[in-house]
């Protein structure tokens, strides 16, 4: 899958497999698969035109895109309670300590206006990832400048 990824969003890859790819890793059921192809997905997001349900990602989305895809793991088995690796590193950071993911993130990660559209996010991913339907998610190669 980490190839497939890697070749759909290559400066010539096909755009059009990120669907299938990403319903592969659905069907993979297993958190550390959705949790690499969202990475992909947020990763790639500026060099490519990604639309979530017909909202177009722009750069003022970043902080809320990565945050939803780094919990939506979570809904799919990865560990996001109180002793997790993720929410004891808050702990080493100097915040608070004693809450699943989602909590630290909410007090802690991001303005509540931030949060609420990181949840959006979340929330369509993860009915993405149980329904394996993806057509809600639209890539296409950015256009490029010319002089």
């Amino acid at each position: 899958m980490r190839n497939d990824l890697k070749n759909a969003f290559a400066d010539n890859g096909d755009l059009s497999t990120l669907p299938g790819i990403l319903k592969a890793a659905s069907e993979a059921n297993n958190p550390y698969v959705v949790q690499e192809a969202l990475s992909s997905l947020v990763i790639n997001a500026n060099k490519t035109g990604l639309a979530i349900n017909d909202h177009q990602v722009v750069g003022a989305d970043a902080q809320a895109l990565i945050i939803s895809a780094s919990l939506v793991a979570c809904q799919f088995g990865r560990d996001c309670s109180s002793n997790s690796y993720a929410a004891l590193q808050y702990c080493t950071g100097g915040d608070s300590c004693g809450a699943d993911l989602y909590e630290l993130v909410r007090q802690n990660g991001l303005p509540p206006s931030e949060f609420n559209k990181a949840m959006t996010f979340h929330n369509q991913f993860v009915e993405m990832f149980r329904t394996g339907n993806f057509s809600g998610i639209s890539v296409k190669p950015k256009m490029q400048l010319t002089k």
